[in-house]
């Protein structure tokens, strides 16, 4: 604390908060001195701005689908401003929450959103680190119609390209299951990319 004939100094906590006035005498003693009183400030303090929720540390998207992040700002003195990054590229948003209605290649990188409070604190989210993979989808899909011989081999087989490994599977016959197993793994070492 510092205290002065013109200045009070002293570090913001819960108990800061108040109404404060300067009380001014002069003169030789009490029966003579006269006093002044100066204008009253009121103090209201706020907590250090702060995020209750953080940016996840990745997040992965599907090409085409929505991307949304989202922060929830405790503490400071709102209204907040929002000005989100990827990189350090400052890309679209003004809000608690970044919504892109569709995900491109383009989009993949670390972001994050720099909070400002009203009374000009500053405070930065964690990094996200955001992949957009390929749409599934099928390279090489079923032919409509199929003629086999009785006692033949059935072979039916599909080139899947995009989204991501491990794959879960199920074959089906006139919508009932095929096999023991409705769904089952498949890891690819490779995966076709479109």
């Amino acid at each position: 604390e510092g205290i002065s004939a013109d200045s009070y100094t002293t570090t913001v906590d819960g108990t800061t908060a108040g109404d404060y006035t300067l009380i001014l005498k002069h003169g030789a003693d009490e029966e003579s001195a006269t006093e002044t009183t100066s204008d009253t400030i009121t103090v209201t303090t706020y907590p250090v701005i702060a995020f209750g929720t953080d940016l996840p540390a990745t997040k992965s998207v599907v090409t085409g689908k929505e991307l949304t992040l989202t922060v929830a700002v405790t503490g400071g003195k709102a209204p907040y401003t929002y000005v989100w990054k990827r990189g350090s590229t400052v890309v679209s948003g003004d809000s608690a929450t970044l919504t892109i209605s569709a995900a491109a290649s383009g989009d993949a990188g670390s972001y994050t959103v720099e909070v400002t409070d009203s009374l000009g604190n500053r405070k930065t989210s964690g990094a996200c680190a955001v992949s957009v993979t390929p749409a599934l989808a099928f390279d090489k899909n079923l032919s409509p119609t199929s003629s086999v011989t009785q006692d033949s081999e059935l072979i039916l087989s599909v080139t899947v390209l995009g989204g991501t490994s491990p794959y879960s599977y199920a074959w089906t016959k006139d919508d009932s299951p095929v096999g023991d197993e409705a769904w089952l793994s498949l890891e690819l070492d490779k995966i076709i990319e479109s």
